[in-house]
């Protein structure tokens, strides 16, 4: 929905949240992709608080995925 009604911000906090899910679903790499995605879409509009939070999030992605060099990465 958020796509079809050209809404940038609230495609970048859906795909943000579904990286949420596929971490608790344990799919890492999956939310690894979606946390970057998030970031992307908020960085673009220059929302370098919420590009914080998807970092974040992809910290614990990573970790879930068994890529500690890149979670660590995530909060350096």
């Amino acid at each position: 929905l958020a796509e079809r009604g050209n809404q940038p911000w609230d495609v970048a906090a859906a795909t943000n949240l579904l990286g949420v899910v596929a971490v608790s679903r344990g799919d890492g790499r999956r939310a690894m992709a979606l946390h970057d995605a998030a970031r992307a879409g908020w960085r673009a509009l220059g929302d370098t608080g919420h590009e914080a939070v998807a970092l974040s999030s992809g910290g614990l992605a990573a970790l879930v995925a068994g890529d500690a060099r890149r979670s660590a990465a995530a909060y350096a």
